[in-house]
């Protein structure tokens, strides 16, 4: 599809409506304006991320063309959805040191107050560019550490093809420990016993290598003391260091070796066994970070049927949504297997999936 951005995200951010919360007021007034039956039908968190990012196959359902082509009048949903190169960007392009001004100046607010100017993902610091004289030549040991610290997040998205904006966002949470990736793979026998086993991928944007991952597991239901094994997987080393162990719950710390430097991305993980599904079925994960990408992978064997799945995802405000689009699910013979993801996942919130056998 070539390079550039999706059009309908260069346009929304042309009126300041990148935000979740502002797009989806607009939508809802051209919904309204469309049609009275379509208000309450915007995108979910995830849908928008999709159309934004450029993930979306095709477009989207009938009704939410026509109500973007109202929200973008001038526009047709398929121009909406296309890439294009804007005006000027083959220059922009020539001056990279601007870009980056940008990111040190995100990262060096994030490292001032790493708390106070995290309200959400859409909002960013930007400013204009710092001067970058001699920057290319300077030895590398003797810049700035914030300046450090933003080459090594822009070289990390250009390998995992992130959009500058998204580099950009990423940077703005400069004094965190971010998961890139959250994936929980839940495994539940046919007398309820369960498996599960975590998978980070953390960047670490602090200013000091991140030795030491502070977890913890509870459950509703054990059969004895919980057990805690790390995985041997990738280059970083986890040991697991107990810090309080009761029947159904765990707080521990992941100890890696080596650690995780300033700039850099590393994936570690656990498996925990000993938990027991009794008679609710849910999983209702708590993010304590800013998490880019959840993943919840079930198998619950012997289920034969399920009567129903529900998906809903919690803010921190405690609105809570449906996140049905989220949810894929199937049979393998007398197993189900059900698949929930969500993206751009802040501090104190939450996303429940809940299953009901037949």
């Amino acid at each position: 599809m070539g390079n550039g951005q999706i059009r309908l995200r260069a346009l929304a951010r042309q009126r300041h409506w990148q935000k979740y919360e502002t797009f989806s007021r607009e939508f809802e007034k051209a919904a309204r304006a469309v049609d009275p039956a379509l208000s309450g039908s915007g995108p979910s968190r995830a849908q928008l991320h999709r159309w934004m990012s450029g993930q979306l196959k095709g477009l989207p359902y009938p009704d939410a063309c026509r109500i973007l082509e109202k929200m973008f009048e001038g526009e047709t949903a398929g121009k909406l959805f296309e890439r294009y190169v804007p005006e000027g960007a083959e220059r922009e392009a020539a001056r990279p040191d601007e870009f980056t001004g940008e990111i040190v100046q995100n990262i060096e607010s994030g490292l001032t107050d790493p708390e106070a100017t995290h309200a959400s993902w859409g909002q960013r610091r930007s400013g204009p560019g710092r001067p970058a004289a001699d920057r290319a030549s300077a030895d590398l040991q003797n810049v700035p550490f914030p300046e450090r610290l933003a080459r090594k997040v822009t070289g990390l998205g250009h390998v995992l093809r992130w959009p500058p904006d998204e580099i950009a966002e990423i940077a703005s949470l400069a004094g965190q420990l971010v998961d890139l990736s959250l994936t929980v793979d839940l495994h539940i026998a046919a007398d309820g016993i369960c498996t599960v086993t975590y998978r980070y991928q953390s960047l670490n944007l602090t200013d000091r290598a991140v030795q030491r991952a502070p977890r913890d597991l509870w459950f509703q239901h054990s059969r004895g003391k919980l057990q805690l094994t790390a995985l041997r997987e990738g280059t970083t080393k986890n040991a697991i260091q107990r810090i309080h162990t009761a029947d159904n719950m765990a707080k521990f710390a992941c100890q890696l070796s080596p650690p995780i430097e300033p700039g850099e991305a590393r994936v570690f993980g656990y498996t925990c066994t000993g938990a027991e599904f009794q008679k609710d079925w849910y999983w209702r994960q708590a993010f304590a970070r800013y998490t880019r990408e959840y993943t919840l992978r079930v198998r619950h064997v012997g289920l034969r049927e399920c009567a129903g799945i529900t998906a809903t995802e919690e803010l921190p405000d405690g609105t809570e949504s449906l996140a049905q689009e989220s949810v894929a699910w199937d049979y393998d013979g007398d197993d189900v297997i059900m698949t929930f993801t969500r993206d751009h996942l802040q501090p104190n919130q939450y996303a429940t999936l809940r299953w009901e056998p037949v």
